[in-house]
């Protein structure tokens, strides 16, 4: 009897030391789940763009910086400064250059092609005309030191076609002079009124028809305006009073109908007397 009693007191002393034990174990859980639970509150996830401010002297976290839209005098984003999501970096001025410069090559391509280079050019005129990469040094383009071209000289050339409208996208152009082309044909589209920097455009003796675009009025220093034998059409508009610098201008040998207008007839007056020539049938 003794011997029963004893185990069964050494059995309850196990049990209570177990459950001293687990409760132990319960209690410590409670404590780290507690500290937990502080150490989140106080943690900045730099992943939330919803995050809270934080105090002075602190970084706040990159992904909630905003950047504001860059300038061409700012140039390219560096590095460690990406646009935010939503921002389009605007290219800096020299690869806008290149940009640029790929696009009047391809302009000047399109212009070979279209009045029949390959063809009907002269060998002399196409001198370099596509096998150059620089444009700059094909014959009968002339460029500005950045490899602008600032005049076109395509006359007595044998050109054969059209002129295509992409040619007046070159706004920084000052000539264009295509002059003695009888096989060139087709009409002067509008799109030549974007030449704002042209001082003289020629077409003297082509094949050119239709009427005169009232776009022309547009280019304001164009000094020089030769449209004479071809075969446009209609009356000459009265825009073309607005060529405040013009000093010369030529219309004879068109089919050109009706009156000319009083404001175009007073140019030399509006240009302090200077040497203008208004030349009709």
């Amino acid at each position: 009897a003794f011997r029963v009693g004893w185990v069964i007191a050494r059995g309850k002393i196990f049990v209570r030391r177990n459950k001293v034990i687990v409760y132990g174990a319960m209690a410590l859980l409670l404590v780290v789940s507690a500290l937990l639970v502080v150490l989140k509150k106080d943690h900045v996830d730099p992943n939330n763009s919803n995050t809270s401010s934080v105090s002075k002297g602190q970084n706040k976290p990159f992904a909630t910086t905003t950047l504001s839209p860059i300038s061409h005098n700012q140039g390219v984003p560096s590095p460690m400064h990406p646009p935010s999501p939503g921002t389009t970096a605007v290219p800096s001025s020299a690869s806008a250059s290149v940009e640029f410069l790929a696009r009047q090559q391809t302009i000047l391509e399109v212009l070979y092609y279209m009045t029949g280079g390959e063809t009907y050019w002269d060998e002399d005129s196409k001198e370099g005309w596509i096998k150059s990469s620089d444009v700059c040094e094909w014959e009968g383009i002339m460029c500005s030191d950045n490899n602008i071209v600032k005049k076109i000289d395509l006359s007595e050339t044998s050109l054969k076609g059209t002129i295509p409208t992409d040619i007046f996208e070159l706004s920084d152009l000052r000539e264009l002079l295509i002059r003695d082309n009888p096989d060139l044909t087709g009409t002067i589209p509008s799109e030549i009124g974007n030449l704002n920097s042209l001082a003289s455009f020629s077409i003297y003796n082509c094949n050119l028809n239709g009427s005169l675009p009232s776009e022309i009025g547009n280019m304001s220093i164009l000094r020089n305006l030769n449209v004479a034998k071809n075969a446009i059409t209609g009356t000459i508009p009265k825009e073309i009073s607005h060529l405040a610098s013009v000093q010369t201008m030529y219309f004879f040998d068109n089919d050109l109908d009706g009156k000319v207008d009083e404001q175009i007839c007073r140019l030399r007056d509006i240009n302090g007397g200077s040497s203008s020539i208004l030349w009709t049938d």
